[in-house]
């Protein structure tokens, strides 16, 4: 049985990639929220990506998150995408918004 990946919420993408690598309790797949920069992403081993379109000191994934990495992160990126969401933020410009009906568009 699947649950969703733990949130961690931070004041800055820079205190947020620190944490990432050196904090135990953040995992692979656990998805990462900086309100004040408008940004949301997830952690892919030690790296923490976008799903928004700001990135901050993020990294930017070069394909839909959903596709990366053969799927291993479509958890993630799916709730990492509804909180950006939820939240008002724009998503990369290959991510479609399903309430629009619009595809997915690969930069």
């Amino acid at each position: 049985m699947s649950h969703l990946p733990t949130v961690h919420r931070f004041d800055d993408t820079t205190e947020a990639y620190d944490a990432t690598q050196c904090r135990d309790d953040i995992r692979d797949g656990d998805v990462l929220v900086i309100e004040r920069e408008g940004v949301v992403g997830f952690l892919v081993s030690a790296w923490p990506v976008a799903v928004t379109a700001l990135h901050g000191e993020f990294h930017g994934l070069t394909k839909p998150a959903q596709e990366y990495r053969g799927g291993r992160y479509v958890e993630a990126a799916e709730h990492a995408e509804q909180i950006a969401r939820d939240l008002g933020f724009p998503l990369r410009a290959d991510v479609p918004d399903p309430a629009a009906g619009e595809p997915a568009q690969t930069v």
